[in-house]
């Protein structure tokens, strides 16, 4: 796994890579649960999330961190 957190023209990003080819699924958020919230808890503090495919497999997902004024 590879994590970048870096600064681009649309705000923070940080991005994170894996060999798995399971594309990631936002789960309902669930106080009861022990995993699987992460994507959802993402959401909620990005302006932008998504994922692409990497050249040699798995995916790298990313998310714009929304910019407080």
């Amino acid at each position: 796994m590879v994590v970048r957190v870096y600064l681009a023209d649309a705000g923070p990003v940080v991005e994170v890579e894996d060999s798995s080819p399971e594309l990631p699924v936002v789960r309902p958020l669930d106080s009861s649960s022990v995993s699987g919230r992460g994507l959802a808890m993402i959401k909620l503090l990005a302006a932008e999330v998504g994922w692409n495919a990497c050249a040699g497999g798995g995916k790298c997902v990313y998310a714009v961190i929304k910019q407080v004024a």
